[in-house]
């Protein structure tokens, strides 16, 4: 399991288009986190995980990504579980949780000696609204389904209102807003720390595009119609390629040299 950010309700269905710009943590399964429809744990406490742990190896061994070896291997650990159990000490599942929350946390917690970005150091709205998130050279970095959900994307900041307490981002900080129900109630909008985290969670922002009320029905037949050759393009591109566009249009974001 890796760790990853969504904005919460992210994993909602289709039909949902609320904004929630507050981030929570959240574990995805790290065989298929870049895929069109990975699975994702929003677990709230530590508590919560000891609750819904389950829910993990249950997907591990359904989720067609996870190598048979991984599954083989969950299966005969599985058989020693109980025993296994009996001769742990008193709590120490519960440490174990403990200490994996802390982590989680710990991985979305911003450190007081860490100097600020530079989204946090001085505000760049204006620069951040009239980027040009794509260029023609990227086109050749990823499958036409992946350039054609980015072009509905525009640049957006995270505003001072709706921000809820847990948000581990500053006012200002650069991030997607799909351009179709951009500046409508519940106007959808996605940030992202790092481009890792982006590529990895990319998968959010074509579902949306694709359930989103404001979204034109050519624009959702077009887009579904590039889906269907999708993974077949994906695999006659260069190896890293689809980390790179992603990467570009992060550093456009937070206005680094592309």
């Amino acid at each position: 399991i890796n760790r990853t950010e969504v904005t919460e309700k992210e994993q909602n269905s289709e039909d949902d288009d609320e904004e929630m710009p507050e981030i929570v943590e959240t574990l995805v399964c790290k065989h298929c986190m870049n895929e069109y429809m990975q699975c994702d744990f929003l677990p709230e406490s530590a508590e919560d995980l000891r609750k819904h742990f389950a829910e993990i190896p249950k997907h591990l061994m359904s989720c067609p990504k996870v190598p048979d070896h991984v599954k083989s291997k969950l299966q005969t650990l599985k058989a020693f579980r109980a025993v296994q159990e009996s001769m742990l000490k008193r709590g120490a599942q519960k440490r174990i949780t403990n200490t994996i929350w802390r982590r989680v946390e710990k991985h979305f917690s911003c450190d007081d000696d860490t100097p600020a970005s530079a989204a946090e150091e001085r505000d760049f709205s204006s620069e951040v609204l009239a980027t040009t998130l794509l260029s023609e050279s990227d086109r050749t970095l990823v499958s036409e389904f992946t350039f054609y959900t980015m072009q509905q994307m525009e640049p957006c900041i995270l505003e001072n209102s709706g921000n809820g307490a847990r948000s581990m981002f500053a006012f200002g900080f650069p991030g997607l807003a799909c351009k179709h129900c951009a500046g409508k109630p519940n106007a959808r909008k996605f940030f992202y720390r790092t481009p890792d985290i982006l590529s990895g969670n990319y998968a959010h922002i074509p579902n949306h595009v694709m359930s989103c009320k404001h979204t034109p029905f050519e624009i959702k037949q077009t887009l579904a119609g590039k889906k269907r050759v999708h993974q077949e393009q994906k695999q006659r591109l260069q190896r890293g390629s689809q980390r790179i566009f992603f990467n570009n249009v992060w550093d456009r974001l937070h206005k680094r040299k592309v």
